[in-house]
């Protein structure tokens, strides 16, 4: 099984897409703030 690094930890992919599923039908139903996958890669790219 892959794992992938989330805010420094390891999950496994499958998880991963959970929580990335989990957070995509917050930002959907306005409790998360919106942004774009550009700026998060963006962001992502910044902290390595």
């Amino acid at each position: 099984m892959a794992t992938v690094l989330k805010d420094g930890h390891k999950y496994n992919l499958e998880k991963a897409l959970n929580e990335s599923v989990k957070e995509m039908r917050l930002i959907k139903s306005g409790k998360l703030p919106k942004k774009s996958w550009t700026e998060l890669k963006t962001e992502l790219q910044k902290d390595k």
